[in-house]
């Protein structure tokens, strides 16, 4: 069995996101095996490249308990 590395999840996670799909803490910790609060630290990352490199924010949606990407509209810089 392959070990998957966080660098993997991530951009599972990106990829996901980017196809417009949502994702949920409580499957990519039971798919890939990984903590609740590293599943907080790969969110972060992927928030915060999302907005620096395509101004678009991950928002959490708490009626579905999942994360999308929404895109930001109107930005004044």
């Amino acid at each position: 069995m392959r070990i998957i590395t966080a660098v993997e999840i991530i951009l599972r996670m990106y990829d996901d996101l980017q196809a417009g799909h949502s994702i949920k803490l409580i499957d990519v910790c039971r798919i890939y095996d990984i903590s609740i609060p590293t599943f907080h630290r790969y969110i972060a990352l992927l928030r915060s490249y999302l907005w620096q490199e395509h101004t678009k924010t991950l928002v959490y949606h708490e009626r579905n308990n999942e994360y999308r990407i929404q895109e930001e509209e109107n930005i004044i810089i």
